[in-house]
């Protein structure tokens, strides 16, 4: 993962698009009815470990001086 994405950003969209085509929508009025569903089925909590998340990995990039670091879990 980069730190020059988003995480938030592909948190949501690898969230959403798994929930969205878990079933695949037949028209377009069915595709935004999954996608406001499964938006309002994100938790405040969990943009909130999405966000704890990436500021740790900056640290770790920062105390590693740029250089690369160990993958996290």
């Amino acid at each position: 993962m980069s730190l020059f994405k988003c995480p938030r950003e592909n948190f949501l969209w690898g969230r959403l698009k798994s929930t969205v085509y878990e079933s695949n929508p037949y028209t377009i009025q069915e595709l935004k009815a999954k996608i406001s569903h499964a938006d309002a089925a994100i938790k405040i909590s969990m943009l909130h470990r999405v966000y704890l998340n990436m500021i740790r990995r900056a640290q770790l990039y920062i105390d590693a001086e740029g250089n690369h670091f160990q993958q996290l879990q």
